[in-house]
């Protein structure tokens, strides 16, 4: 015996059986009459309601038969469900599929068979309607016509049972959201009801009667003006009349409740429209006095922190987790160049476009203090690149903000403007290392310059020249053209030694009427003597001082290192005792230390 096929949607197939929950199921006198009548009419011995499960078919009907169930394989009603079609065999014994099926010859003995497909709307075949005979025989087309029309019938019979189980199932389903619904809005703290096109209730949820101090159910059919009184009725109507129109409603208001207290209420009407007209409109009713006080205080507390933040001398910018600004105070607006409501929105690095004094732009930071990184970190400065392109110098903090839990919430920034303090602290560091009449660096810094020259050349093996200038016979020219002019002639002596030095080269002045340079990287003494003697002619050409012109001379000495000294301070003292040298030879005179006219 072949094992009877199964069609390409079995899957599907065994779905659609299973929704009609009909396997195992009681015997019930609709389907026992069909197949009873299919009997009489076919004049059959055996007519079967066969549903074909997936290991066996199962008999919802049977006539002729106590046999619940058998196999799928050996079923004969298999082949119509694979072949989705009527089925007759004239003498199964002539058949090469069932001539050996134990079916045929065991009991039932089948010799004949027609079986018709039962089928769902959907196109699925569930089993079929059967007649069997233990007897050869032959089935016209009128009586497979006449199984069609009953196994109509037992589809029917199966499609309405489906829908009544499926109903039920619906109206069980229903209940318990009903329930549920209800549960949840009874353990709502709001009002919750409904009032149909008539301002009659329909349903109130707990708080309702918690609120007007009824009993559950006794507002039910009442007219909303018996429920809230006349004033409140009159104060809502418009509100009512409005949803009632099909426009929704949300308003506040202050009232008293009915047990004399006052409160602040939000109050929302949903009108309920079906198919284009409004039935009545959903209450949804709150009492928000707690709201309202937290509002206030929350808007009070934040009025208070503008002023505060206003009030301020120092710039105070805030910004959210994701590094966008939310707030500037009016001295930040003021120092960065950005209003707020421009700022807004904008990364903080840019509103906040910070670079070290050295020129790089610094925003990491920034980006660290977003992140929850900073904790009211040590003051720091830098310039701040405003708006218009210009800059500042400010110095500034950073603080991380978190939540309850430790996140990130964002940052603060109070910062606050430096320029004055840098600007006076260079000048400061200036007036100390320069000379306040020339400018020129003073004898402070001179040492410095020397000491770190010395360093280089030792590291370089390289030579440099310190010189020292004296002004000739300065005194007798003070006097003579007084103190004031003979300011300007040091002036414009320094001017003139500036000009005439190299970059490399460092000019200064040792005080009164003495000067010092260091020649930078010269080749030996010839060629240092020979940069001096070119710097004493260009000092010696005459000043026009006051209107007048002024004849300078000089004396100038010379040291080298490290051909005279391998010590900076050593060094100018050997110039200057060839300074001296020089000055009692003449006017205009250069001595180089360790020559033997100097001796």
């Amino acid at each position: 015996m072949l094992p009877a096929p199964k069609p390409a949607d079995e899957q599907a197939r065994l779905a659609a059986l299973a929704r009609y929950q009909i396997v195992d199921t009681a015997p019930e006198p609709e389907f026992d009459a069909l197949v009873e009548i299919a009997a009489r009419l076919l004049n059959v011995p055996i007519v079967l309601v066969s549903i074909v499960d997936a290991d066996r078919q199962w008999f919802k009907a049977r006539y002729g038969i106590k046999t619940l169930e058998t196999p799928r394989d050996p079923a004969f009603c298999s082949y119509v469900v694979f072949e989705q079609a009527p089925l007759v065999i004239a003498d199964a014994l002539a058949d090469p599929r069932f001539a050996d099926n134990p079916l045929v010859v065991g009991p039932p003995h089948i010799r004949a068979y027609a079986g018709v497909p039962l089928r769902t709307p959907e196109g699925f075949t569930l089993g079929a309607l059967c007649a069997v005979d233990h007897v050869p025989r032959g089935f016209s087309d009128e009586y497979v016509r006449l199984l069609q029309l009953l196994a109509v019938q037992v589809m029917t019979l199966l499609t309405l049972r489906r829908r009544t189980i499926e109903f039920h199932q619906a109206e069980t389903e229903r209940d318990r959201l009903t329930q549920e619904i209800v549960t949840v809005m009874d353990h709502m703290p709001a009002l919750i009801g409904y009032w149909d096109k008539d301002l009659r209730n329909r349903h109130a949820n707990q708080a309702y009667y918690d609120w007007f101090g009824v009993a559950p159910g006794t507002l039910r059919g009442k007219h909303i003006r018996e429920v809230v009184g006349e004033f409140m009725y009159q104060a809502n109507l418009p509100h009512m009349e409005a949803a009632l129109r099909g426009e929704a409603q949300v308003f506040y208001r202050d009232a008293e409740r009915p047990d004399g207290r006052m409160y602040y209420s939000q109050a929302s009407y949903v009108p309920d429209i079906s198919d284009g007209e409004v039935r009545g409109f959903f209450v949804l009713f709150t009492d928000i006095s707690d709201r309202r006080i937290a509002e206030k205080a929350l808007v009070a507390e934040k009025e208070t922190a503008r002023i505060t933040l206003s009030a301020l001398t120092e710039a105070v910018i805030t910004a959210d987790a994701a590094g966008r600004v939310v707030y500037l105070n009016p001295v930040a607006e003021q120092m960065t160049g950005w209003t707020l409501a421009a700022a807004q929105g904008q990364p903080l690095v840019a509103v906040l476009a910070l670079r070290a004094f050295s020129g790089e732009f610094d925003a990491e930071q920034l980006r660290e203090a977003v992140a929850g990184q900073a904790q009211a970190t040590a003051k720091r400065t830098a310039w701040l690149l405003r708006r218009d392109g210009s800059q500042v110098a400010v110095e500034y903090s950073l603080s991380s903000l978190h939540g309850p839990e430790g996140q990130a919430l964002g940052a603060v920034v109070v910062a606050h403007d430096v320029s004055e303090a840098r600007a006076l602290a260079i000048r400061m560091v200036r007036l100390a290392h320069h000379d306040s009449l020339t400018g020129l660096p003073n004898r402070l810094l001179l040492y410095d310059r020397l000491e770190q020259a010395v360093e280089d050349a030792r590291r370089a093996k390289t030579r440099f020249a310190v010189l020292f200038l004296d002004l000739d016979e300065f005194k007798g020219l003070s006097a003579e053209i007084g103190e004031a002019a003979a300011d300007e002639v040091v002036r414009a002596v320094a001017h003139r030694l500036r000009a005439s030095v190299r970059g490399s080269d460092t000019a200064g002045r040792m005080g009164g009427d003495e000067f010092a340079v260091l020649l930078a990287d010269v080749a030996d003494k010839a060629a240092a003597a020979l940069q001096a003697g070119q710097l004493l002619d260009a000092l010696r050409e005459p000043l026009h001082i006051a209107g007048r012109t002024v004849s300078v001379s000089f004396s100038l000495g010379l040291s080298v290192y490290p051909d005279d000294e391998t010590d900076g301070e050593a060094l100018l003292h050997q110039a200057e005792s060839a300074m001296h040298a020089a000055k009692q030879a003449g006017r205009n005179c250069l001595r180089v230390f360790g020559d033997p006219m100097n001796g």
